[in-house]
């Protein structure tokens, strides 16, 4: 019986290390790799707290199969199909970020969509002058939803899935990455796959 309480007490200490690694290198991914993803020009960007997920589609598997065998692919699929619900991004542990609960993200696509908004003068079709709006600021136009990094068994590809959401409008993709000489490398992109939140 102690022999059992041992082994169990030992295999829960385990698997807590490699939760905390593999958060720690979803970290680390994100911001050796996040210029690659928001507006250059940005001093900060603003990130929706739940990661974005998707389901594993034809087209994904497909990709992989380029890169990875069988049971990578598998491995990858795992993970996707069960996605930790609880998680939400850490701001502290993210460079130039600022990260948004839901009630913050409602404000700031308001903002966007009063600011975009323009009247129209029903019996003539054409514009009518506004109260010019405070403009928003730059890095108030776009949020971004990262997707916690999903990787193969040894840590050399990662499926990494983002959308960039302004007023009305997203920006959905799915890109493949691999470590190349200890830096990660976007090696294609897909666009076509469905977006749900966590």
């Amino acid at each position: 019986m102690y022999r059992k309480t041992f082994l169990l007490i030992i295999s829960g200490f385990l698997t807590l290390f490699s939760l905390g690694a593999q958060d720690t290198i979803s970290y680390e991914f994100i911001n050796s790799i996040y210029k690659n993803h928001i507006r250059a020009d940005l001093d900060y960007y603003f990130l929706n707290h739940k990661p974005s997920g998707t389901y594993f589609s034809d087209e994904l598997k497909d990709t992989l199969s380029n890169y990875l065998s069988a049971e990578d692919i598998l491995f990858i699929q795992k993970q996707l199909e069960s996605p930790d619900t609880s998680f939400s991004w850490d701001q502290d542990r993210l460079i130039n970020c600022r990260v948004i609960n839901d009630y913050r993200r409602e404000e700031i696509l308001s903002k966007i969509r009063i600011s975009s908004a323009q009247m129209i003068d029903l019996r003539t079709g054409l514009p009518v002058k506004m109260k010019e709006k405070e403009p928003v600021p730059d890095e108030e136009q776009q949020i971004y939803y990262f997707a916690t990094p999903v990787w193969n068994s040894d840590r050399t590809l990662i499926v990494f899935h983002t959308i960039m959401e302004e007023g009305n409008h997203g920006a959905p993709r799915t890109y493949i990455y691999k470590r190349i000489e200890g830096n990660w490398v976007i090696v294609t992109n897909l666009r076509k796959l469905d977006w749900n939140s966590q």
